[in-house]
């Protein structure tokens, strides 16, 4: 999901009252729009939408441990290509993939790279 620009009064407000970024991308997604004053618009969740949301979600979480291995090649203008599960040399599937892209993309750019790094490079 992309970064929300958020404004600073909209991030006190977060903190506030405990809205996490992840509902407020929901919001985004699947909210009803409604028109305010000054062209500026609220976005809510009615009944039905917020149910079949949380089947879903549910849905998603009772297969969690299966998906965790999954990964998904995008192009450079962000389509997906593939997908697929990640799987070891002993064909045991891979419970995350440590590397980010990010940080192949600089390993590959770089001479000198730390091995033992394991955050991101912020490229």
């Amino acid at each position: 999901m992309s970064k929300t620009i958020r404004t600073q009064h909209a991030e006190t407000r977060c903190a506030q009252r405990a809205i996490p970024n992840f509902h407020l991308e929901l919001l985004k997604f699947f909210g009803e729009s409604k028109e305010q004053k000054g062209g500026a618009y609220v976005l809510t969740l009615n009944n039905e939408t917020s149910s079949w949301l949380r089947r879903q979600l549910e849905n998603e979480l009772a297969h969690w441990d299966h998906l965790q291995s999954v990964y998904v090649v995008c192009s450079d203008k962000g389509a997906i290509i593939t997908t697929g599960h990640a799987f070891n040399k002993k064909n045991k599937r891979v419970r995350s993939i440590k590397k980010t892209t990010r940080h192949f993309m600089y390993r590959r750019q770089s001479k000198k790279v730390n091995p033992n790094y394991s955050g991101d490079y912020n490229v």
